[in-house]
């Protein structure tokens, strides 16, 4: 999905679509546990970066991040509202253009709320997997959002538009060679926003990583 400048600068309007501070500590405590001994990773692409919400929270953190997002006049909201964030560090492009970047090129790829929107899941997976280096990771978050959120032309072709199960989508990143760590509930996440805004749709995450060759074992 990409939004026009009307949409783009009242995206933030909506409590779905904020990250709160207490939103934010999940987002680096999981990411930390699933890094184990190898530490913070070098570089981490944001893919779906919107606003820039998450991916400043991640460079003020100590991580090299990346955005990526198919929408220009969001990447100019994301400048415009975080001036940490420089144009460079920003990329406008679609999340299944394999050609974007090198392979190999980033440690983590995150996304929060962009698995609902995907079209052809195996195109993304396997481009994502492809800008990983091998034992890279993934976080992937949305929501257990209704079917009555979503057109029904929408639900046709957006496979994971309204699941409710995290299932689906560990099954398509296992389709392309993903290991998965974690897939269900984003419990911790929930608790969180359910503090801040009752009645908010539960989260749900998958967490997987890239199979590393034999000879690098």
């Amino acid at each position: 999905m990409s939004y026009d400048e009307i949409g783009a600068a009242r995206y933030d309007d909506d409590p779905e679509h904020r990250l709160p501070p207490e939103e934010v500590e999940t987002w680096l405590a999981v990411m930390t546990a699933l890094a184990g001994k190898e530490g913070p990773p070098a570089r981490v692409l944001d893919i779906g970066a919107g606003t820039g919400l998450l991916t400043v929270a991640l460079k003020a953190a100590g991580y090299t991040v990346s955005g990526l997002e198919p929408s220009g006049p969001m990447v100019e909201q994301a400048l415009e509202r975080n001036p940490a964030l420089q144009r460079h560090e920003l990329v406008v492009g679609a999340s299944d253009d394999a050609a974007l970047f090198a392979a190999g090129t980033f440690d983590w790829i995150v996304s929060r709320q962009v698995l609902c929107h995907l079209v052809d899941p195996h195109r993304a997976f396997s481009a994502w997997a492809g800008w990983l280096r091998p034992g890279g990771r993934v976080l992937l978050v949305d929501g257990f959002w209704r079917a009555s959120d979503w057109p029904a032309h929408e639900r046709a072709r957006q496979p994971f538009a309204a699941v409710q199960s995290a299932r689906p989508v560990a099954e398509a990143l296992s389709s392309v060679g993903f290991e998965i760590l974690r897939a269900g509930p984003f419990g911790e996440l929930n608790l969180a926003r359910a503090g801040l805004w009752p009645g908010t749709t539960p989260r749900y995450l998958v967490a997987a990583r890239k199979g590393t060759p034999a000879t690098d074992r």
